[in-house]
């Protein structure tokens, strides 16, 4: 574990306000850092997020005072942080994507910064990174040597333990999961689900395990691999995204290469995974690469580089905004917010949603 450091720190002014309307759906928009492009959010409240994404980029924003925190670890500034976890506006932890492949954690803000993993794998690729409640969280990696590779914590991911070869499922050749959001692994209090695609041919899948095998680490892990028959897979094709209300499961994808293609982009599961079926109704209008459950007004809510759509029951989907994001992320008091290219955020309440699709 090395020490803090210290990061390029700035406090700006707002970079750019915009409001977007379009089919009933308004995001308000905000630019907060245009050479990057965001693929990690935690929301914490209607007025605060912390993002994350390309140039090294680690952003607090405040929109009640209209602030901007940046920041760059140093020795990183060039790196991909796809992976965010935030406790509140002070503790934080980020995850790169690629090499180096380490875990940097703040108790201040941003101000500085202290490594708390770092992979001495060559081929370590961090996906995404999720937490149960406030101590326990769990990081999965593409495959090295055939296996996904998997770490956990139990202390608010000031340290982390990377699970051993025997209680981590093998993979086929070529498969691997989707950094694009921090959303293709789920963690639940019963369940942790992982999403994959990445080899050529065939049907994309999602490997299940019950997350106590995991959080503390112990026995060794139960996973089953199972087949998301509407969705395939190629190196560009899989699932992105996996969210869940209840017993219902919804994962979406598509090929990030073709992103008006609306063919295999979302799967139903009404029993946790255990099998999957296509939408009943209209789908989404093409790759998507995050999905939502916005239990306050009860809607399914998916985003991607064309678009953001919006469902009641995740079954026939409308238009919400042409405007479209990389990744979601719903706070504690409801407010859903966004991050996508060109450093673009967004925010929308639920009213909005509500009065997207009237009941």
């Amino acid at each position: 574990m090395k020490t803090s450091r210290m990061i390029a720190f700035a406090c700006m002014t707002l970079i750019g306000l915009s409001c977007f309307t379009a089919w009933g759906g308004e995001w308000t928009s905000f630019q907060l850092h245009p050479r990057s492009s965001l693929r990690g959010i935690y929301p914490l409240d209607k007025n605060n997020v912390w993002v994350c994404g390309s140039e090294g980029v680690v952003i607090r924003y405040s929109r009640r005072d209209e602030q901007v925190v940046l920041g760059r670890i140093q020795g990183l500034e060039h790196s991909e942080f796809r992976s965010i976890h935030a406790w509140d506006d002070q503790n934080a932890i980020v995850a790169t994507a690629g090499q180096p492949a380490c875990l940097y954690r703040t108790i201040d803000g941003g101000v500085t910064w202290r490594e708390v993993y770092r992979s001495s794998n060559p081929t370590s690729f961090f996906n995404g990174m999720k937490f149960l409640g406030p101590e326990k969280g769990v990081v999965f990696g593409d495959p090295v040597d055939g296996r996904l590779e998997i770490l956990v914590t139990v202390d608010r991911g000031k340290t982390w333990t990377r699970l051993p070869a025997a209680a981590t499922p093998l993979l086929q050749q070529g498969e691997a999961g989707f950094a694009a959001s921090n959303s293709s692994m789920l963690l639940s209090e019963d369940w942790i689900w992982v999403g994959l695609g990445g080899t050529e041919g065939g049907n994309a899948c999602v490997l299940q395990a019950p997350s106590s095998d995991l959080l503390p680490p112990g026995t060794k892990p139960s996973w089953k691999r199972i087949e998301v028959r509407p969705l395939s897979r190629s190196p560009s094709r899989g699932i992105f995204s996996l969210s869940r209300s209840a017993n219902k499961l919804i994962a979406v994808g598509g090929d990030y290469k073709q992103l008006f293609d609306r063919q295999g982009t979302l799967g139903i599961s009404d029993d946790l995974g255990t099998s999957w079926r296509e939408a009943k109704g209209t789908g989404v209008r093409g790759f998507r690469s995050c999905v939502v459950y916005h239990s306050e007004s009860s809607r399914w809510i998916c985003t991607g580089p064309t678009g953001t759509d919006i469902s009641r029951d995740g079954e026939t989907w409308a238009p919400f905004s042409e405007l479209g994001f990389h990744t979601l992320g719903i706070a504690k008091d409801g407010s859903l917010w966004a991050a996508g290219a060109d450093g673009a955020v967004g925010q929308v309440d639920a009213p909005t949603l509500l009065q997207a699709l009237p009941n």
